[in-house]
């Protein structure tokens, strides 16, 4: 599935989504979703993190989503850590945070997951 959700087995709170491949913004939603119930039903905080490394190019209507999935963030979700190595999507990080400053606080952009687990471990 170009698009996967999975929890991490030894650290619980942390959650991660992977892109790979070319996927569409209703396999992103579908993960996305199990993302969501995952955390509605944690009640506690929740690390985010979702790798692009794998990815190729984003879909068309990918605004649409950043935007669709922004508002649909529980209060529970501490840190979205986002890997990456495309220019582009570290611009999308950087729109969303200015247009959502709550969002912004919580967002951030590594290269690699190894940064991704350290920042979530710098920040709990």
């Amino acid at each position: 599935m170009p698009v996967s959700f999975t929890q991490d087995i030894k650290q619980t709170d942390i959650v991660l989504m992977k892109c790979e491949g070319n996927w569409t913004v209703t396999e992103y939603e579908t993960a996305y979703n199990e993302m969501l119930d995952y955390a509605a039903q944690a009640g506690r905080d929740i690390y985010l993190i979702s790798d692009f490394l794998d990815s190729g190019s984003v879909p068309p209507n990918v605004l649409t989503l950043a935007a669709r999935s922004s508002r649909q963030l529980p209060e529970n979700i501490a840190l979205i850590v986002t890997i990456n190595s495309s220019r582009f999507v570290s611009t999308l990080i950087d729109l969303a945070g200015k247009l959502n400053r709550e969002l912004g606080k919580k967002n951030i952009a590594v290269r690699s997951l190894e940064e991704a687990y350290a920042e979530v471990a710098r920040r709990r």
